[in-house]
C-alpha cells in the first residue's frame, strides 16, 4: 500500500483536497484555494463567522459546532477519505501576548482535539496556524509528544 504522503509528493494528485477546522470567516481557506486546494469541509463554532464563511466559500460544507463534537464521518462525507491537508486556525485568546494569558482558558487545549481529528482522518499533511509569538517551544514539544 502506498502512503498518502508518497502519493502527494510523487505528483499523483488530481485534486488537492483540504479541510479547515476553526475556520473563522475563511481567510485561511481563501489562501488554500489560491494555492490550488479545493476546500471541501470547514468547521466554525461562531455562527456569525460561519455565515461569513459560507458567503465567501459557497461550495464548502460548513459544520457550525464545537470542534470537539465533530465526527470523522462528517468530514469524510464532505471531503472523502483522501484529505491532503487538514488545517486549523487555533483560537489564541488564552495564551496570546495581547490577551490575559489565562492558562485555565479551555480553548488552550483545543490543539489536542485537532490532533485527535488528524489521527482519525489521516491527512497527508496538517497545518496548525497560530500567532508566531504564541507558538512557544513548550507548545511545539507538546505537539510532538502527542504525535509520536
Amino acid at each position: 500500500m502506498v502512503s498518502k504522503k508518497k502519493e502527494i509528493i510523487g505528483g499523483d494528485m488530481r485534486e488537492k483536497i483540504a479541510c479547515e477546522i476553526c475556520a473563522g470567516a475563511g481567510g485561511l481557506s481563501e489562501g488554500l484555494k489560491q494555492s490550488g486546494f479545493k476546500v471541501k469541509f470547514a468547521n466554525e463554532i461562531n455562527a456569525q463567522a460561519a455565515l461569513t464563511y459560507k458567503y465567501n466559500h459557497p461550495c464548502t460544507k460548513v459544520a457550525v459546532k464545537d470542534m470537539r463534537h465533530l465526527r470523522t464521518a462528517e468530514i469524510e462525507d464532505a471531503a472523502g477519505d483522501n484529505i491532503q491537508l487538514l488545517a486549523c486556525g487555533l483560537p489564541c485568546q488564552g495564551f496570546s501576548l495581547a490577551g490575559k494569558r489565562d492558562l485555565r482558558d479551555p480553548r488552550n487545549k483545543l490543539f489536542r482535539s485537532f490532533l485527535e481529528i488528524v489521527q482519525k482522518t489521516e491527512p497527508s499533511f496538517f497545518l496548525i496556524l497560530t500567532g508566531l509569538n504564541n507558538l512557544s517551544f513548550l507548545f511545539f514539544l507538546t505537539v510532538l509528544h502527542i504525535l509520536i
